[in-house]
């Protein structure tokens, strides 16, 4: 490509640049770029041609179209030509994204003058690398004190604020004379060496092409100055269309392109209609998963009527979180994709052990992490009995978390659970000596050290626990980190850090560091970011994820320049941000030949969105729902199913097929004389599906164990508490304060908990006290007695041959009328008081139905009462509408007994609040 030798300067080369206006797509047949090498090979065949594009997926598109024909032609992204020119050059080592992480987190922790204006927070030391970053792009590394006085000048407004930026200048410096004295070299280094070298050689070639480049910072423009100066003829492609949106958006480098030398401009003609935007279709889809799952539908039909998978385009603004339901639906559906995206190191499965060992240090062994990093298979120090154990083992014992409590593992487990030691005391054993491996690897990091002393360190705990990633690429890249690492901090003093600080800057550098994850497949549908789209031919393009936040981006709050500040100086700002990422939807609304499929989900991460606002108005409307056709195995054999009369993919309304036979399991799961409780119907009204899950096949959800005392445990407490302190006959106003205290007392002393609970107990009642007081005192003026406490009770319910039996916490009378009170010390009192008065529940007006069998009459209902232990509030339901509810009840009770027996456990016609956060979410479709 170059020779040696220096050239004879501008005189040498005229630099005739030719430009040419493209449409962003022209015809069916041919790209844009297509077109313009095929008039340069024509009226000048023969010439070797370099071209370079912003992209490498459209550089390596436009060279599949000219392999064969010339063969002298080099392609190449912006980055892979420096790259090629500075082979063979004296770089040193890269400085990438995380090791500039290093390097300014070192640089804060060495000079306590920044401590009043910036901490060191991973966010933190984000925002100054971006800021470094962008300052050096748009050549202010050089000149900090020239920035120094402009930034003095713009922010004099705010002492604070220029203080601020007066510092993150001095960052810049100590950065610069960091990586000079270590001998690396960041992107722009690189580059700007890249542009000395190209105007010390003597190109090889005829004509210089660049491709689609319109934004560029100062840097790249005096690299593209002396790579044009050096070419002997430079052609540029623009691209523009006539559309109103766009058409004030300014490209940088044709306006510095210009400056360079003589230009003569070229116009292409569009020769296909431009693709108006208000007449596209807009698919407004529930959540990301139904929004790929469209698209995935939706490319099967084209290649059913006929379409290639490379002819299909699929692209998204927030590529990172999407491509993970791009990879488990597609594969699904079977659709071939390609796709190039940068996934951080955290995010790679390879290298969870390493983030679950650091979280160990941050978390103090929490039980999850631990039992994850134990199960991982990339650490091959623990044996597999260790694996399979440690979930149900630590479970057993109640961990929750530290040294002290997983040390413990074998006692608390012989004590706590001694059947279960008896059984599995060897293999708890093996356990407790893999645990002793992660205490020994945690030892060494787990202290205050300097970063440079951490990182060998972790390297070393690693090596201990048998660390082993088989990709080759990662491994390399992952330990490679380490090698960068150590090479860069030995120039700072090394301060020591608290473990914690240490953990947390480690995880933000995996975090900020990123693995290329790469898959080219010519025959695929291609799934790439916005900006890798850009200049790709395709017949077909589905545009999704277009919501409000992510296409166009959130305005930011910028830390320490201001925006305004910004567009002084010349830097990227947001409105200029806003502007592109305009031009880049425009762009790609034009591209495709044949049609575009835009959508955008309600639902992102359990809240709402808004679509974004580049749409039209009237796309904005829900897209007419289909029936979808079955495609996938697994719908098929759904479909399949609903044809021979089975229910399956929605859970409808389902029925056993023997009626006698499904009478019998129903009976067999409660007592021998057909017992159903209270709860148990109240339950089945809630959600039928739900009743089968639980007491059908005896489904749980497990329970992590929690440092805090359970709600639950605290409601027994209060119900125990509450029953000490009533008893049957009449009611003593005057002493209630006494015995509800006694009561306390009582139930604490025999109840194991430690000292902080206890007293958050009494806390809690004496807090309650003045409340239940006064509700007692209102309760006393009509129902003077204590009927029972604590009372069992059972009747027969009409014909269904089914006992329906339950507790009552109390019930209080006078001489003719009883009032039944239901204790509940959760959340969800007020809820179930209102359930109660619309007759969805029937738990008190059964209860009522128990005492008025008991009494033979004598008593009769006349009061209903959620008396609410949380709030010490006692909830009565007006009389006028006790009868009623008490009467319809019976009926509600025998259709829910006889639908139990006949089988019938459908899920609730419309979606309940009580759906919302149900744990049984991952076993029902409708969610």
């Amino acid at each position: 490509m170059f020779s040696k030798g220096k050239l004879g300067g501008r005189g040498e080369y005229p630099a005739m640049i030719k430009i040419y206006y493209c449409p962003f797509f022209w015809n069916k047949d041919k790209t844009p770029s297509e077109e313009v090498l095929k008039r340069l090979n024509k009226e000048e065949p023969g010439k070797s041609i370099v071209y370079i594009s912003p992209s490498g997926r459209k550089a390596a598109e436009v060279k599949s179209s000219f392999s064969g024909a010339c063969k002298n032609w080099e392609f190449y992204s912006l980055d892979r030509f420096v790259n090629k020119v500075l082979t063979g050059a004296d770089i040193g080592r890269y400085v990438d994204d995380k090791l500039k992480l290093i390097l300014v987190t070192e640089i804060l922790s060495s000079d306590k003058k920044h401590d009043t204006l910036f901490n060191r927070s991973p966010g933190t030391v984000n925002v100054l690398v971006e800021l470094l970053t962008d300052l050096k792009n748009y050549g202010y590394g050089e000149d900090t004190a020239g920035l120094k006085t402009k930034l003095e000048t713009l922010l004099v407004s705010s002492e604070r604020v220029a203080e601020r930026a007066g510092f993150a200048v001095d960052i810049l410096e100590r950065y610069r004379e960091a990586v000079k004295k270590l001998g690396f070299k960041d992107d722009i280094d690189r580059l700007a060496l890249a542009g000395e070298i190209l105007l010390k050689q003597k190109p090889v070639y005829d004509i210089l092409v660049l491709d689609g480049f319109f934004d560029v910072t100062t840097k790249q423009k005096e690299f593209f100055s002396a790579f044009i100066k050096s070419s002997p003829e430079t052609v540029l492609l623009h691209y523009e269309e006539d559309i109103e949106d766009i058409k004030n958006i300014r490209s940088d480098f044709l306006d510095f392109a210009r400056t360079l030398g003589k230009t003569g401009i070229i116009k292409i003609e569009r020769e296909a209609k431009l693709r108006n935007l208000s007449a596209q279709k807009v698919t407004r889809a529930l959540s990301m998963e139904a929004e790929v799952s469209g698209i995935a539908r939706s490319i099967l039909g084209l290649k059913k009527n006929g379409s290639g998978y490379n002819d299909i385009l699929v692209t998204f603004p927030s590529m990172f979180a999407y491509l993970p339901y791009v990879e488990r639906i597609f594969a699904k559906y079977k659709i071939p994709y390609s796709t190039s995206v940068d996934k951080p190191y955290l995010s790679l499965p390879q290298l969870i052990p390493v983030s679950l060992l650091l979280r160990c240090v941050l978390e103090d062994l929490p039980r999850r992490v631990v039992v994850d990093l134990l199960a991982s298979p990339h650490l091959l120090a623990f044996n597999r009995v260790s694996r399979e154990l440690v979930s149900p083992a630590s479970r057993k014992a109640g961990i929750t978390g530290g040294l002290e409590q997983w040390s413990e593992l074998k006692e608390r487990i012989q004590n706590e659970e001694p059947d279960y030691f008896e059984k599995n005391g060897r293999n708890i054993k093996l356990l407790q000596e893999d645990l002793e491996k992660v205490f020994l690897a945690l030892s060494g990091i787990n202290k205050p050290l300097s970063l440079l002393e951490f990182t060998g360190k972790l390297r070393k705990a690693l090596t201990m626990l048998k660390y082993s990633i088989e990709e080759e690429s990662i491994n390399e890249g992952f330990y490679g980190l380490f090698t960068g690492m150590e090479k860069m901090l030995k120039v700072f003093d090394g301060k020591k850090n608290k473990p914690e600080a240490n953990a947390r800057l480690f995880l933000n550098i995996l975090e900020k560091s990123y693995h290329k994850t790469e898959n080219v497949d010519p025959e695929a549908v291609r799934v790439l970011g916005v900006l890798d789209t850009r200049g790709l031919s395709s017949n077909y393009l589905f545009f999704g994820g277009l919501s409000d936040g992510d296409f166009p981006l959130k305005p930011k709050q910028e830390m320490i320049i201001p925006d305004k500040a910004r567009k002084e100086l010349g830097l990227v700002h947001f409105l200029r941000r806003i502007e592109l990422q305009r031009l880049h939807f425009y762009r790609l609304l034009q591209a495709p030949k044949t049609e575009v499929y835009l959508s955008y989900p309600v639902q992102k991460d359990d809240k709402l969105v808004i679509a974004s606002n580049f749409l039209p108005e009237e796309g904005k409307v829900p897209a007419e729902i289909k029936t979808a056709v079955p495609v996938t195995s697994e719908e098929l054999q759904l479909e399949e199913g609903k044809k021979e009369g089975l229910t399956g993919f929605y859970f409808e309304s389902a029925e056993f097929k023997d009626k006698e036979k499904a009478g019998n399991f129903i009976r067999s799961v409660f007592s021998e004389n057909m017992e159903i409780s209270v709860t148990a119907i109240d339950r089945y009204l809630e959600c039928p599906f739900i009743f089968y899950l639980e007491r059908v096949l005896g489904l749980e959800i497990l329970e992590e164990p929690k440092f805090e005392i359970e709600s639950a445990k605290i409601g027994t407490i209060l119900h125990n508490v509450m029953e000490g302190a009533f008893s049957p006959g009449k009611k003593d106003p005057a002493r209630l304060k006494e015995k509800i205290t006694r009561s306390v007392e009582t139930e604490l002393k025999k109840t194991p908990l430690h000292d902080f609970w206890k007293d958050h107990i009494r806390k809690r009642v004496e807090t309650l006290l003045k409340n239940i007081l006064k509700q007692e005192g209102i309760l006393i003026t009509k129902y003077p007695k204590v009927y029972s406490v604590e009372k069992k009770g059972r009747f027969k319910l009409g014909n269904t041959g089914a006992w329906v039996k339950g507790r009552i916490d109390r019930v209080d009378c006078n001489e003719k009328e009883f009032a039944v009170l239901d204790y509940k010390s959760g959340s969800g009192a007020k809820k179930y008081y209102e359930k109660t008065l619309k007759g969805r529940s029937v738990q008190l007006a059964l209860y009522a139905r128990m005492v008025a069998g008991e009494n033979g009459g004598v008593l009769v209902p006349a009061g209903l009462c959620v008396y609410d232990l949380k709030i010490g509030k006692a909830r009565l339901i007006p009389e006028e509408k006790v009868n009623g509810i008490y009467e319809e009840s019976l009926v509600t009770a025998e259709r829910a007994v006889r639908s139990i027996l006949n089988g019938d456990f459908p899920k609730n016609d419309k979606t309940s609040s009580s759906c919302w956060y149900c744990p049984y979410e991952a076993v029902c479709k409708k969610s």
